[in-house]
């Protein structure tokens, strides 16, 4: 049933995140656990067009201009863990969204 399959791949990535402790961000300042989420599945449909980590990583500090918050430094990790994490390499980005989701809630 492919239906199953997602949903064993999504609580397959959840766990893999949960393990790791340097990508979850369950506590992302100013961020609820959906907008981690969007923000996961934003940076993962990146990757998945072509995105060159650095670009990715780039693009984040120039949108939180001069500084470094303790919510750059969070996303920071998603977007390193999303390029380097190897599970989410085969995962679609609506996946990898609903597991940082999912990992945050779980908290």
């Amino acid at each position: 049933m492919p239906g199953h399959d997602i949903i064993c791949l999504v609580g397959n990535i959840g766990i893999n995140l949960l393990a790791s402790t340097p990508a979850v961000a369950t506590d992302v300042p100013g961020m609820s656990c959906s907008d981690i989420g969007s923000f996961a599945r934003q940076i993962a449909q990146q990757k998945a067009e072509g995105v060159p980590i650095e670009d990715a990583v780039r693009g984040l500090r120039q949108s939180f201009g001069s500084g470094y918050s303790a919510t750059q430094h969070e996303l920071e990790k998603i977007v390193r863990a999303i390029y380097t994490i190897q599970i989410f390499s085969i995962a679609m980005p609506e996946e990898v969204g609903t597991a940082y989701e999912t990992a945050c809630e779980m908290g």
